[in-house]
């Protein structure tokens, strides 16, 4: 063995093993005993995607716009019902164009020995230019006297979109109001267009599904129906509405007043039918508050409902 030398002990050589072997030894027992760092997860750093902060605007002239209705109008459509209005809809300081048409089936009125023109379907729709050439990118659309979507009065019955008159008034700007004040603009056109009376509705763009949806009320009775606003006059049955913010959320309530003067309730009532609602918006569809309803009715000068207007104030 290295450390004996001839029976005799290397202890010069002995020592410097032992020293070696409590080098190695503390070293390894420190090791061991040493207090275990937190396990911290290694930060990685997501690149932010940058985004374009330039927003193209086109600027809509008649001439754009024309072109355009020429591609988005059916082709079954009467093109001359055609309007357009120009507006930034959902509030991204861009323009978007709502565009509205009627589908006109002309009937000869043996009577009374002229032709009418009654329209059955309307079609509407929001597109964004996307150049000065008349191209596009359709936003959504909506027919209405079809899927589902149909014109019916407060009866129940099935109604055309508009009775003798060939146009529409669509496209009138006091249409598009931000009635649940999320920044994006609802349409709120006139649905029927009669002799003595015409009826609205309330309808809300779907920005992320590319649709129009009529807006439903949810009634005291639990029934689901379209929003249908009858404004007449005569033995008409009106519904009136207006806004209101009652728990100033920053969301307006909706206000209905029904007034039955059919010759029916007349006679039963001896007089006509009133009766007032409030409405309260969940996101999806306008629901009966039993407890603003009731406030109203107890207190009809919290509202002041204008029996001469079609659409409420901006």
């Amino acid at each position: 063995m290295p450390f004996l030398t001839k029976g005799k002990t290397n202890w010069k050589f002995l020592l410097i093993v032992i020293i070696l072997a409590v080098i190695v030894g503390g070293g390894s027992l420190l090791y061991v005993r040493r207090p275990e760092k937190p396990y911290q997860p290694v930060e990685i750093k997501k690149t932010a995607i940058p985004k374009n902060i330039e927003v193209t605007n086109i600027e809509v002239t008649n001439e754009l716009a024309n072109k355009i209705m020429d591609k988005v109008v059916p082709t079954n459509y009467d093109r001359k019902t055609a309007c357009f209005l120009a507006d930034d809809l959902d509030g991204d300081n861009t323009t978007e164009i709502f565009i509205g048409a009627l589908k006109i089936t002309p009937i000869f009125d043996e009577v009374l020995k002229i032709t009418l023109t009654p329209a059955y379907e309307a079609y509407l729709a929001i597109v964004k230019p996307t150049d000065e050439s008349g191209n596009y990118k359709k936003i959504a659309d909506i027919t209405l006297n079809k899927e589902g979507n149909f014109v019916t009065s407060v009866w129940g019955e099935k109604r055309n979109i508009d009775f003798l008159w060939e146009g529409n008034s669509f496209c009138n700007k006091n249409n598009f109001i931000d009635i649940d004040k999320d920044g994006k603009k609802e349409i709120f056109p006139i649905v029927y267009t009669g002799a003595d009376h015409i009826a609205s509705g309330i309808f809300k763009i779907d920005w992320d599904l590319g649709k129009i949806d009529w807006v439903k009320i949810k009634k005291k009775d639990g029934s689901l129906e379209h929003t249908y606003f009858e404004e007449g006059g005569g033995a008409a049955n009106p519904i009136i509405f207006a806004t209101k913010d009652f728990d100033l959320d920053g969301i307006n309530e909706l206000i209905t007043e029904y007034l039955d003067c059919t010759v029916s309730s007349i006679v039963k009532q001896k007089g006509c039918d009133f009766d007032i609602a409030v409405y309260k918006w969940d996101g999806s569809i306008f629901n009966y508050s039993k407890e603003f309803s009731e406030l109203l009715q107890s207190n009809p000068d919290l509202v002041e409902i204008n029996h001469d207007y079609v659409h409420p104030t901006p």
